[in-house]
Formats: C-alpha cells, sequence, structure tokens
C-alpha cells in the first residue's frame, strides 16, 4: 500500500464497546462516507491493535487502537452508489 495520503489513529472509548467497525469510522471520520470506509476496509487499508481487519462488522472492544491510512484516489477503485 504506497501513496498514502492520510493516516487516522482512534483509541476505542467505553460508549463505542460493540459497535461495528464500519459504523464507527463513519462516525469518527465525517467527511468520509460509510461505503467509502467498508471498502477501505475490504482492501486491507484498516488496523486493530495494529493487525490487519477485513471485516466491516468486526465489533470494537474497549481501549482497542484503530488505525485507518487513507490512500490516493487512484489507488483504490471505488464506484459511486
Amino acid at each position: 500500500m504506497e501513496n498514502i495520503k492520510e493516516k487516522f489513529e482512534f483509541e476505542v472509548s467505553p460508549e463505542y464497546e460493540g459497535m461495528r467497525l464500519d459504523k464507527y469510522l463513519a462516525e469518527q471520520i465525517e467527511e468520509a462516507t460509510r461505503s467509502y470506509l467498508e471498502k477501505l476496509i475490504d482492501n486491507s487499508y484498516v488496523k486493530i491493535n495494529s493487525k490487519v481487519i477485513n471485516k466491516n462488522g468486526r465489533k470494537l472492544k474497549s481501549g482497542e487502537k484503530v488505525e485507518i491510512s487513507i490512500p490516493e484516489e487512484e489507488n483504490i477503485d471505488i464506484e459511486a452508489e
């Protein structure tokens, strides 16, 4: 994964315990659509506690560290809805 435009890191707080990964990221990164974030998860741009996660519905636990890398737009094939 080259040409990363931006990186975000979050620590899951207790109020987000049990929330789906895709929904959590959509709340944390308001300028990104949930479908775009789901595509990033599917394409291995998201890690939890330094481990790549490919499941949008992965439930979060308090204290986990979520990292997401936003690639340059030409690096990922996103179809408009």
